[in-house]
């Protein structure tokens, strides 16, 4: 990898470890703020995954830190069939109905999950070096994933919280 190159690789990854703590802080604290145990349950899965996010990218940071190439062992860290498999459940989706604190920090989850998605997109794209490309393809459909569920969850959401109100559409 060429010296720009590589400054370009290891700024991203800075990047990324901070848009990844972003969500690992939002999902604790939901966590432990959640009063409904199913919600609680789901914000500690989701910590779980930024966790296990962070800790890839901190794998790829300290080896491009070290010797200048990406984490070998970490280029694929799942199976194509294993991106974007979590999956929100049912008790989940029922927790929320029953709390304004859930829901905002739904509406919040996507906001911060689209952001992470167009990065991720964003430096796949620019990346000149195939090794950086597909790191960030890699977090790009593990975002979209959770990105895509949130949005599921935030429309159920918003029409359930019109109709329990008697101003469902027409």
């Amino acid at each position: 990898m060429k010296k720009e190159q590589l400054q370009s690789a290891i700024d991203a990854v800075r990047t990324a470890i901070i848009t990844e703590i972003k969500g690992l802080e939002l999902y604790q604290t939901a966590a432990a703020k959640a009063e409904d145990p199913d919600a609680r349950r789901m914000f500690e899965m989701l910590a779980d995954e930024e966790r296990g996010h962070k800790a890839y990218l901190e794998k790829h940071y300290e080896s491009l830190m070290k010797t200048g190439e990406w984490d070998k062992t970490e280029l694929s860290p799942r199976s194509e069939e294993e991106v974007g498999e979590f999956i929100i459940d049912d008790a989940f989706r029922r927790s929320l109905r029953r709390g304004n604190f859930e829901m905002a920090v739904v509406a919040i989850a996507v906001d911060l999950e689209a952001k992470a998605v167009a990065f991720y997109k964003e430096v796949a794209e620019q990346a000149e070096d195939p090794e950086t490309r597909q790191v960030f393809e890699h977090l790009a459909r593990w975002e979209e994933g959770h990105h895509q569920q949130f949005l599921e969850m935030e429309r159920e959401l918003r029409d359930s919280y019109f109709s329990d109100r008697g101003f469902a559409p027409m």
